[in-house]
């Protein structure tokens, strides 16, 4: 039994270790969700505290210890799928079978430059998925792209008459 250390705790003292982050046992959970969120309605605090927690993780991140277990944990195929997965699910809502089902709708070739995904993963030098080509206004997926291709369009789409100027361009200095 351990006893919260704030004094506006809420919570019954003493209390289970349940009740308690294992990184933190000074204040119980109910404590800092609390503090969290009162902290969140303030952009300025919650933008320093996610600064503060990235800079953390960066720093963990630079230890030569964390690089191994990190490079490790990736390199294995399983976590690999997984972390693709989980990847898709959380960005734009499909699974890796729905990624797999579209990526063959295209032939297994990027939508806009036609590379097959097999000649892209040997230019690439490692294994790397094909960007999923998105509306970032209403979230519609367009369609698979390679890198390359993903960043192009990503820019000329930001720009009016984009493609036109390009095609000028080009027939000026034919």
């Amino acid at each position: 039994m351990i006893y919260c250390s704030n004094k506006n705790c809420q919570q019954t003292n003493p209390q289970s270790l349940d009740n308690f982050w294992p990184t933190n046992l000074f204040r119980c959970k109910f404590c800092i969700k609390q503090r969290l969120e009162e902290n969140d309605k303030d952009p300025e605090k919650k933008q320093k505290r996610l600064l503060a927690a990235r800079k953390r993780n960066t720093k963990w991140r630079m230890k030569p210890e964390s690089q191994i277990k990190i490079k490790n944990a990736r390199s294995k195929p399983k976590n690999r799928l997984k972390d693709k997965n989980r990847e898709l699910l959380l960005d734009f809502g499909i699974s890796l079978e729905e990624f797999n089902k579209m990526l063959l709708q295209q032939n297994n070739c990027c939508d806009i430059c036609k590379i097959h995904i097999d000649e892209y993963i040997e230019i690439q030098k490692t294994y790397k998925y094909f960007a999923v080509d998105h509306n970032h206004q209403t979230g519609k997926i367009r369609g698979l792209l390679c890198s390359p291709c993903n960043l192009a369009f990503g820019r000329i789409e930001k720009i009016p008459n984009a493609v036109a100027n390009i095609s000028d361009y080009i027939n000026k200095h034919k």
